[in-house]
């Protein structure tokens, strides 16, 4: 590790408003003689001017208000070369070689990136020869902030230049701009995982929130990629999405990991997610040990239950359809062959917007019911994720009720097993296992559904009294919108037994007729009551 401290606060703002002023000064009198079209001399004051992102005693910080400084003083060259270019005043494939001999490496890239991205946009130009230039040049710069710039901002100047056709000639195509950006993206992740060793020890803290701070740097490679026009389901699952969990599984960072895995969630496509579970999923498995794995899941999860909401109010004959097709054996053989017939495939393949041949339940039961036996999980984190489970289940496969009383049961087992734990009293437990039992009584139209449940009486009754009430009132305030007729008697007991905590005195309460602690209590009492009145 670097023992190396960088400067003071005070000492930092001395420097950094030094080079602001230099900055200012030979923006001036770049943007003055390239008014005068001396573009030599608007080039010499501009490498000046560059020369002071070859700092190492700024924090990333304060680097970046640096960087910011000169990024917008450079538009004004940017404007200059395409206005020169067009009045044939100046050859850029020259300019491009000519800036090379700029005598620092850091002015030298910049400068080069800059005409670079200015002669990529011209037609005719090699741009498979500038991409693969620019990028093998950047690794010159290896310092972590330096690199991590440099790279943004080769990242940002070649954003809209990205060629996306299928050619294989000089102008180059959307497999050379995949490639581009993937190395862009590794070299990138590496420099932003080694900022954590710059400085002394006793500032880590203060150096992951900074890292924490540049984390869209990083993630702004992978927006790219989702943007890319021509990028289908093959080219993710087989070239795009295998590099990039290579990258975030050997970096072994746990800002890096848990962020970039995140990124991956929000920034591609639906659809790219469900034929890409397997892989996604086994990732998670070989990420450190401290990493937040139930909330990359989660996060999966709601996304895909988002998706199938949406496909099912937008399809309602296709999401009314119950036929079903096998979940069986042979569906990861059939996942990985996806791709293929990616393309092929019409609604009639799909229920809500999920692939038929997709065992989607199956494949989230297994990965949460393994992560849930690491040492590391909580009773919170257990609870929370069955709730994204079971909204799954009752967004994509409403009318599998085995599904559902599946995960009540496992949730109904886990408290067993976990009864004498503290952790059953936290309050994030409590909130979590309340979503979970009121799921099912807001997915489905009518609560008598709830008796098709075996699990969820069982599981109402290991709650708190509170939680027991809620739930009870949800049951009611159901039935009483609904008009709900509850005809066997059967299921008059059943609504009861759910309900008793409004029916019968309670061990664990202490709401009873003249028992009150409050006049709050009383009112409330007074209003279940009514309710219970009104059922009956």
């Amino acid at each position: 590790m670097s023992l190396t401290a960088l400067p003071s606060q005070e000492e930092q703002q001395r420097l950094l408003a030094d080079a602001l002023v230099v900055v200012k000064t030979q923006s001036r009198l770049m943007c003055k003689a390239l008014d005068e079209s001396k573009l030599m001399e608007g080039l010499k004051y501009c490498s000046v001017m560059l020369a002071e992102l070859r700092t190492s005693a700024l924090t990333p910080k304060n680097y970046y208000e640096l960087y910011m400084a000169i990024f917008d003083a450079l538009r004004h060259l940017t404007t200059f070369l395409v206005e020169s270019h067009e009045a044939g005043r100046h050859k850029l494939s020259e300019l491009y070689e000519l800036v090379q001999y700029a005598g620092n490496i850091v002015p030298r890239l910049y400068l080069m990136i800059t005409v670079g991205a200015v002669f990529m946009g011209v037609p005719e130009a090699p741009v498979k020869e500038l991409m693969r230039d620019m990028i093998e040049m950047s690794r010159g710069v290896q310092h972590p902030t330096r690199g991590l710039f440099l790279r943004h901002y080769l990242s940002g100047m070649t954003r809209d230049k990205m060629p996306e056709g299928s050619g294989q000639g000089p102008e180059g195509n959307l497999r050379d701009s995949i490639n581009f950006i993937l190395i862009n993206f590794t070299e990138m992740n590496k420099l932003w995982v080694r900022l954590q060793f710059q400085g002394h020890s006793r500032d880590r803290e203060r150096r992951e929130m900074e890292r924490k701070e540049l984390r869209i740097l990083v993630g702004t490679n992978l927006v790219r990629l989702s943007q890319l026009d021509g990028v289908d389901l093959p080219i993710y699952q087989q070239t795009i999405l295998p590099a990039i969990l290579e990258q975030i599984i050997k970096c072994r960072d746990v800002i890096a990991q848990e962020y970039l895995m995140e990124v991956i969630v929000q920034v591609f496509q639906d659809d790219f997610h469900l034929w890409t579970l397997r892989p996604f999923l086994d990732t998670c498995k070989k990420l450190n040990p401290r990493v937040s794995v139930k909330n990359i899941i989660i996060g999966l999860i709601d996304r895909l239950t988002a998706y199938a909401t949406r496909e099912a109010e937008e399809n309602p004959v296709d999401s009314d359809d119950s036929d079903e097709e096998g979940e069986g054996e042979e569906a990861e053989e059939e996942e990985e062959e996806a791709g293929e017939d990616h393309r092929t495939k019409s609604k009639k393949d799909t229920r809500r917007g999920i692939p038929k041949d997709v065992p989607l339940f199956d494949i989230f039961w297994e990965e949460i019911t393994s992560v849930i036996k690491r040492p590391d999980i909580t009773i919170p984190d257990v609870i929370a994720m069955l709730v994204s489970l079971i909204n799954l289940t009752l967004s994509c496969y409403p009318e599998k009720l085995e599904n559902v009383d599946r995960v009540l049961a496992y949730a109904r087992s886990k408290l067993d097993e976990l009864r004498e734990s503290p952790d059953l009293m936290h309050q994030d437990t409590i909130r979590n296992m309340l979503a979970l039992l009121r799921a099912p009584i807001q997915s489905y139209p009518t609560v008598m559904t709830l008796m098709l449940l075996p699990n969820y009486e069982p599981l109402l009754t290991q709650q708190h009294y509170s939680s027991r009430r809620t739930i009870a009132h949800d049951i009611v305030n159901s039935i009483l919108k609904h008009q709900t007729l509850i005809e066997t008697t059967d299921d008059v007991n059943g609504i009861l037994n759910l309900c008793s905590v409004l029916v019968r005195d309670q061990k664990d309460s202490a709401m009873r007729p003249g028992n009150f602690t409050s006049r709050q209590d009383e009112e409330d009492y007074i209003e279940e009551q009514s309710w219970m009145a009104r059922l009956i």
